[in-house]
């Protein structure tokens, strides 16, 4: 890694589930092994209800360093692929360190998680056996899981907008404003895995995201025709103030480039 960069791991928390707090004290061992160089932050949310977005805020305001690692705490992304990720993220305002997600059974997690599984280690690829049978394995979609952006590109799209509660459609979101104001990311193609837990209590029962949520996230799909479009929907929770420093002509469509692999 380019010891020039620094760079801030901020991962949103809530106590929950004795096994969601299980995987963050092992997977926070994890991040301080594996990147002594780098701060670890973990944020939750300061309003009544979990609201990630609000989490994610303070932590950002917390952390030190311009470039940021926004990590959920239940998933191990590849440690190579996070070195990659922080290197390039000063030239293209954000980078996606996750290729395959490989979704970990309950078996398989309690076995990670315990010894003897090396700190240092990064996530191999599992067979279907050790992986949960609702959802094997899948190729990350940004910003899922874990993003690296720089603090300017963080404040150009707004954060994560608080509207989404609770749990749902908030990366989606984030990631359609990031494609429409900043451009796309460069995906770092290594392997990742997702900590098994009960499933969130905030989804529907179908699974879906929460059905205000899911209103939110088709506004934001609807935005990307612009940046005008975008910034306008992102002004509505900034503020005045932000939506005058980013306001941008609704007149000129954007065609974004093709993602970029590292």
């Amino acid at each position: 890694m380019d010891q020039g960069v620094t760079a801030s791991v901020v991962v949103p928390w809530r106590p929950a589930e004795p096994e969601r707090e299980a995987a963050w004290r092992f997977l926070r061992e994890w991040w301080a092994h594996t990147f002594p160089e780098l701060e670890l932050v973990s944020a939750g949310s300061r309003v009544t209800e979990w609201n990630k977005a609000d989490a994610v805020e303070l932590g950002v305001v917390l952390a030190e360093s311009d470039v940021l690692v926004i990590a959920d705490a239940d998933v191990m992304p590849h440690p190579q692929a996070i070195e990659q990720a922080i290197e390039v993220a000063p030239e293209t305002g954000w980078s996606y360190p996750v290729g395959d997600v490989y979704r970990l059974n309950a078996a398989t997690t309690s076995a990670v998680i315990d010894p003897p599984y090396e700190l240092g280690q990064g996530p191999v690829p599992l067979p279907r056996e050790e992986l949960d049978p609702r959802r094997t394995r899948y190729l990350g979609r940004p910003v899922g899981g874990c993003v690296v952006v720089t603090r300017a590109t963080y404040e150009a799209v707004g954060g994560f907008d608080p509207r989404f509660a609770n749990w749902g459609g908030e990366d989606l979101a984030m990631a359609t404003a990031l494609g429409v104001l900043v451009g796309p990311p460069t995906r770092v193609n290594l392997p990742c895995w997702h900590l098994w837990h009960p499933p969130s209590p905030f989804q529907e029962p179908n699974g879906n995201i929460p059905h205000a949520n899911a209103r939110m996230l088709a506004r934001y799909n609807k935005a990307r025709r612009s940046r005008g479009m975008m910034t306008a929907l992102i002004g509505e929770h900034r503020g005045p103030e932000w939506l005058a420093a980013h306001a941008e002509d609704d007149q000129h469509e954007r065609r974004p480039a093709p993602p970029r692999s590292a």
